[in-house]
C-alpha cells in the first residue's frame, strides 16, 4: 500500500509502518516484511514503543494490539455498549504505554504475559482524543477533535482550548528554543511559550 498512516523505529533501526492493508518492517537492510498479523489489523494510524521494545499500536477500528520481535502478542477491544473504542496511544515509562479512547477517557497499559489496562485520566470536555504525545519535560499532549490539553505524570488534565483555538487538533510539536507548536486540520497553527514566572500547563 502506499497510504501511510503511522511509523514507528525500534532501538535497531528497523521502521515499523502501519498503512491501509497491512501492517510491514522496513528492516535496517532495506528488506521489507509484512508482519503475520490478524486480518483485522489494519488501517493501523497510531504506533508507540516502550524501552524493553515492544510495540503497541491502534487500528482504525479501535483495536489496541502488541508486538516485540515482530511477533504478534494479542490485542484487546473496549467492551462497552454505547461504540467506544481505542484511538490512539504513545509510549509512558516502564513498559507501560497511554492509550485513549472516544470519549474522554485516558488508560495505562502493558502487555507482561496478557494485556493489563487500569484508568490513567479523564478529560472533561475533550472527547474523541487523535494524537497523545509524550513531552520530554514530563507529562503528556492530548489532541483531539474537540480541544486539547496536558496531563501531568499524576494524570491530572488541564484543558488548554480556547474559543480561538481548539477545535480538530491535530498535532504537537516543540522547536528548538522550546515553544510547542499545535496544529489544527480547521484553525491553522497555535503557538505555546513556556514561561520561567508560569506553568502554562497547569490547571487556570
Amino acid at each position: 500500500s502506499n497510504t501511510i498512516r503511522s511509523m514507528v523505529e525500534d532501538d535497531e533501526g528497523n521502521m515499523y509502518v502501519g498503512t491501509v492493508d497491512s501492517l510491514s518492517v522496513i528492516h535496517v537492510d532495506g528488506t521489507v516484511a509484512s508482519l503475520d498479523v490478524p486480518n483485522d489489523i489494519r488501517c493501523v494510524k497510531s504506533l508507540a514503543i516502550s524501552e524493553e521494545g515492544v510495540i503497541s499500536g491502534v487500528t482504525n477500528s479501535g483495536i489496541l494490539f502488541f508486538i516485540k520481535d515482530e511477533k504478534y502478542l494479542g490485542d484487546d477491544k473496549l467492551n462497552t455498549s454505547d461504540g467506544i473504542y481505542y484511538t490512539c496511544v504513545c509510549n509512558k515509562s516502564n513498559g507501560d504505554f497511554l492509550v485513549a479512547t472516544s470519549d474522554n477517557r485516558v488508560f495505562t497499559c502493558r502487555y507482561n504475559g496478557e494485556i493489563v489496562t487500569e484508568e490513567f485520566g479523564n478529560t472533561g470536555n475533550v472527547i474523541s482524543a487523535s494524537v497523545l504525545v509524550k513531552n520530554d519535560g514530563g507529562g503528556y499532549f492530548l489532541c483531539a477533535e474537540s480541544g486539547y490539553g496536558f496531563f501531568d505524570e499524576n494524570g491530572k488534565f488541564n484543558d488548554m482550548s480556547s474559543d480561538d483555538f481548539g477545535g480538530s487538533v491535530s498535532g504537537v510539536i516543540e522547536d528548538y528554543q522550546g515553544n510547542y507548536w499545535i496544529s489544527s486540520t480547521k484553525q491553522g497553527i497555535n503557538k505555546i511559550t513556556p514561561s520561567p514566572f508560569a506553568d502554562v500547563f497547569a490547571e487556570n
